[in-house]
């Protein structure tokens, strides 16, 4: 009798699978604008910082390249894209943002893969607006753990399609929601590829701890900075499904229990949610249209008010 994989092995051959494939698909238009910043002697580290953050595939390479250097010179992990670049040097950068362009896929990548790369990046503006607003200090690294908390099914999606259609398919009708699916279809989880990915890949621990099913939304004995921190991922990943991922009608009550199950950590009220909501849709306002993506600003701002519909009560 043969044996059934484990989760483990499964999972290893997953990643084994996507080792063999080309990269993530650049945005073309941004790797260009990259390669232009980098070639003016006047462009600060802030603005090429900037414009590397609003690529997920060049962001995904500069941290790797940064922290494979790191751990070889120095052996502590490097949490910032403005860190990377000082380290890798603007040669290396350029470098980097060549290669991505060879695996700009001439527009063959799909609608919903597309859709999902710029959901994490409206993740990502909202981690970090989160951040800001309750004072955590280091909001590049928050922005970074909101960008790849979604990593693992930005994988299946782009690599093994078929699959991530039948887990798709499968949620339409099923009542385990996406955690019970991912292991009726795949037998793990989108978060549990997703860390071991992020380990395979050398990027900084804090993205995978952050990367946790549902993470923790109420505060533990020990209220460190991590817990902060994964707080906001978590908060602001279930932010974007509420708002962006679901059907609009009952978004303003998904957004109502979010706030209340995360205050008791984060302390957020409905107004500095409207705040993070906004900012959301204003930082990728500009990748969006450029990319004639599925998304446009003018869906979401009205996916955003409707949500913002909010109970007049605060939590507390």
């Amino acid at each position: 009798m043969i044996e059934e994989p484990t989760r483990e092995q499964r999972i290893a051959a997953c990643l084994k699978t996507i080792a063999s494939q080309p990269e993530f698909p650049a945005f073309s238009h941004h790797i260009q604008a990259v390669m232009t910043a980098i070639d003016d002697e006047g462009a600060s580290l802030q603005r090429l910082t900037s414009m590397v953050l609003r690529d997920y595939s060049l962001t995904l390479r500069v941290l790797q390249m940064a922290n494979s250097e790191s751990s070889h010179r120095f052996g502590r992990p490097v949490v910032s894209v403005a860190q990377s670049i000082a380290l890798l040097g603007t040669e290396s950068i350029r470098g980097l943002a060549g290669g991505a362009a060879l695996y700009e896929p001439g527009g063959k990548i799909s609608p919903g893969l597309k859709e999902l790369m710029l959901l994490s990046l409206l993740t990502a503006s909202q981690t970090r607006a989160v951040a800001v607003a309750v004072n955590y200090p280091r909001p590049e690294e928050a922005y970074l753990c909101g960008m790849f908390r979604n990593l693992g099914e930005l994988l299946i999606a782009s690599y093994f399609p078929r699959q991530y259609a039948e887990v798709l398919l499968e949620m339409k009708g099923s009542s385990l929601g996406q955690r019970g699916v991912c292991l009726q279809v795949l037998h793990f989880t989108f978060e549990e590829l997703g860390q071991a990915t992020a380990k395979q890949w050398e990027l900084p621990d804090r993205v995978a701890q952050c990367m946790g099913a549902g993470g923790p939304l109420h505060k533990g004995a020990d209220d460190t900075e991590l817990a902060v921190l994964r707080a906001a991922t978590a908060f602001s990943h279930a932010l974007t499904t509420a708002v962006y991922r679901r059907d609009p009608e009952g978004s303003a009550a998904r957004v109502n229990r979010l706030v209340l199950d995360c205050f008791p950590v984060l302390g957020l009220r409905h107004d500095q949610v409207n705040g993070v909501l906004e900012t959301g849709i204003v930082e990728t306002r500009t990748t969006f249209a450029a990319l004639s993506a599925p998304l446009d600003s003018l869906r979401l701002r009205r996916q955003a008010e409707a949500a913002a519909s909010l109970a007049a009560g605060e939590p507390g």
